[in-house]
């Protein structure tokens, strides 16, 4: 159940109103509400008028039986974003809204010791903790494994050369800018503090780190895991557009090539291409698995306009973004 809850004042014009009409038309029920209600709803957090409360949204659990081999072409590998005790709800939402705008593919969290999806993650995800599924685990260290015998790569994280944890590990360490990302990959964040357990660590087969661009003092020799989420998975992501350009220019060159007249006397050039290599993208085999919930279509179209702003502790989407101070 849900329901749209809108401050009576100034909910029958302008931006409000549209969010109320959108809402009936989901089947959402309207509330109109006198702002101090509104205000001890959402315990301080800026609303702006207007909140929608919600059930609470629980990770999917992994589906342990339908395990996904590699996907064979650059064109088709994939990265998943493994989260291992991630606890500040700030910083999983903000793992998640890079995640989802850079293009991870899957998004798996450790049960144990990790922060829920509580209304802090939405806030601090701008809703996209709403609209993407999240996937959690019990066993990581036994998700870690199989997808190795499937030919997956396990890429571990640690801080930038010279700190305690990057040192305490025999597995290659490497420049997230150096990586070669040529086959389906699991990308392991750990916790903010501690970073990877050694179970986990020992399961990686390469270890990616971050370096600085000066000399670091030890207070100040790593970085957020959200920021460091974001620079990771860009630098990897980033090669899957650069072989997308690669081919395209290759299919160009071959197009070029064979409007030329057929009667050319003219010997090709040593090297010059002979046809572009192609790839053939793996389906998505879970394409579809949206949430069957009201909130999303409303949400979903919400999107188009602004993005989200934040959940309260009752489970209030507070839309504050949506409206100027």
């Amino acid at each position: 159940m849900a329901r749209l809850l809108l401050h009576e004042g100034g909910a029958g014009h302008g931006a409000r109103a549209e969010l109320a009409r959108a809402a009936e038309a989901l089947g959402v029920p309207v509330q109109l509400m006198r702002r101090r209600e509104l205000d001890a709803l959402c315990r301080g957090q800026v609303h702006q008028g207007v909140c929608m409360e919600v059930a609470p949204l629980l990770p999917k659990a992994w589906p342990e039986g339908r395990e996904d081999g590699p996907a064979e072409g650059p064109a088709a590998r994939r990265l998943w974003l493994i989260l291992q005790e991630i606890q500040d709800p700030r910083n999983l939402g903000a793992v998640l809204r890079t995640a989802h705008f850079l293009g991870v593919d899957k998004v798996i969290t450790s049960r144990r010791n990790s922060c829920p999806l509580t209304p802090v993650v939405s806030k601090a995800s701008a809703g996209v903790m709403e609209v993407m599924d999240v996937f959690a685990t019990d066993d990581l260290p036994g998700l870690l494994k199989a997808k190795a015998q499937q030919g997956w790569l396990v890429a571990g994280t640690v801080g930038c050369p010279g700190s305690g944890i990057a040192q305490c590990s025999n597995i290659p360490i490497a420049s997230c800018v150096e990586f070669l990302w040529d086959r389906s990959t699991l990308l392991v964040l750990g916790n903010e503090g501690s970073g990877l357990s050694h179970e986990v660590r020992s399961l990686c087969h390469v270890l990616l780190t971050i370096r600085p661009g000066r000399e670091l003092t030890p207070e100040v020799e790593s970085l957020n895991v959200s920021v460091a989420a974001g620079i990771l998975l860009h630098s990897i992501i980033s090669q899957r557009k650069g072989q997308e350009d690669l081919l395209d220019k290759e299919t160009s060159v071959v197009v070029g090539d064979s409007q030329e007249s057929p009667a050319s006397s003219e010997e090709p050039e040593a090297g010059a291409s002979q046809g572009p290599r192609v790839w053939a993208p793996a389906a998505d085999a879970e394409a579809g698995s949206g949430r069957e919930r009201l909130l999303g279509g409303l949400i979903a179209l919400l999107g188009i306009c602004s993005l989200l702003g934040c959940l309260c502790a009752h489970g209030c989407i507070c839309l504050w973004s949506f409206f100027s101070t």
